[in-house]
């Protein structure tokens, strides 16, 4: 399953900047670190809204 995922972030990136690659990488892992910072907020969130 990591070589498909591998292959397809291969695919996608191939044209892209060094640069934006690691941008983009900078990004997702702001974004996944806050997500993980604030899951016990974000849960409650989603469970109160039911």
């Amino acid at each position: 399953m990591r070589a498909e995922r591998d292959e397809m972030f291969h695919l996608l990136l191939d044209d892209w900047s060094d640069d934006d690659v690691r941008d983009l990488t900078r990004l997702l892992t702001r974004l996944t670190d806050d997500m993980e910072r604030l899951r016990p907020v974000l849960i409650k969130s989603l469970t109160e809204n039911r």
